[in-house]
């Protein structure tokens, strides 16, 4: 695995970041590509997704331009929008499913950091987790997921208890109402979280660090030949003359620092979802954080 080494420059990044805006604005007269609306105005997990696609695209002879589509959705609907022609591009974990509907492009969006969960937790459970050193003691606490979430499968499977609902945003409200315990949340995405919902006693918890291996990939319909080759052709560009690991490390390198993964207890869960053709073996594929 490659190992993050540290964040890039900020002045590095604004020149990377700028880059991207010029992409997009040259792409503004190429294909429509149609991806998810994002869920709610303080979401940003679409945000590096996004930059990577226009990323990738810059590198291929094609002219792509993508906008957002008119309606909110799950990702059980997102896949099935995808399918039946009405999305052309999205960013989902993969399952054996997934795979069989759709076309998949293995290069994992997240370099394999998808898997890695902190949670969120009400002020006066801060220290609730505290005593957790096994997967037998987190069975103790239930988790909220959004119901067709991977998360939720794998955390079941592995004998956790889940408390899930249909909504995003309404997770949230449930926390808060103490209708389950703790949120496991993408270690990349939490932070915006925290911040949007801090005034009603949301915050980042501690002492648990849960990993369990992922694979987050762009999948096209499996008639989209063209495109699935234009994304796959670019991000293989991107990873070959460093331009894809310089984007991943502006907008995330700092995380295990800020998440002090270090300091954590570390809960390894089995995945018994992660579909075998998934490239575990090729290193560039995949991040492993130094030690701190």
């Amino acid at each position: 695995m490659t190992a993050i080494r540290s964040p890039v420059s900020r002045g590095r990044g604004r020149i990377l970041l700028s880059a991207l805006l010029l992409v997009a604005s040259a792409a503004a007269f190429g294909q429509k590509i149609v991806y998810p609306r994002p869920v709610a105005d303080f979401d940003k997990r679409s945000e590096y997704p996004l930059l990577l696609l226009r990323l990738a695209l810059s590198k291929t002879e094609n002219s792509y331009e993508p906008v957002p589509g008119e309606n909110i959705m799950n990702k059980a609907r997102v896949a099935v929008e995808l399918a039946e022609g009405r999305l052309d591009v999205a960013w989902m974990v993969t399952n054996a499913e997934r795979e069989t509907a759709l076309w998949p492009i293995r290069i994992c969006v997240f370099k394999g950091l998808g898997g890695w969960r902190v949670a969120l937790v009400t002020k006066e459970n801060e220290n609730l987790l505290a005593g957790v050193d096994s997967i037998s003691s987190l069975c103790d606490y239930i988790a909220g997921q959004q119901f067709d979430w991977p998360d939720a499968a794998i955390l079941q499977r592995n004998g956790i208890p889940v408390t899930t609902t249909a909504s995003y945003d309404v997770l949230f409200k449930m926390l808060i109402a103490g209708r389950f315990d703790w949120f496991p949340r993408n270690i990349m995405e939490i932070w915006d979280e925290e911040k949007a919902w801090s005034l009603q006693g949301i915050l980042v918890e501690p002492h648990l660090l849960v990993k369990y291996p992922s694979a987050y990939y762009f999948f096209v319909r499996r008639d989209n030949e063209a495109l699935a080759r234009a994304i796959e052709t670019g991000l293989e560009a991107a990873l070959a003359d460093g331009s894809l690991d310089a984007l991943f490390l502006e907008c995330h390198g700092d995380v295990f620092a800020k998440a002090r993964v270090k300091d954590r207890r570390v809960i390894e869960l089995a995945n018994p979802y992660l579909p075998p053709l998934t490239p575990v073996d090729r290193k560039d594929l995949w991040y492993e954080p130094l030690p701190q």
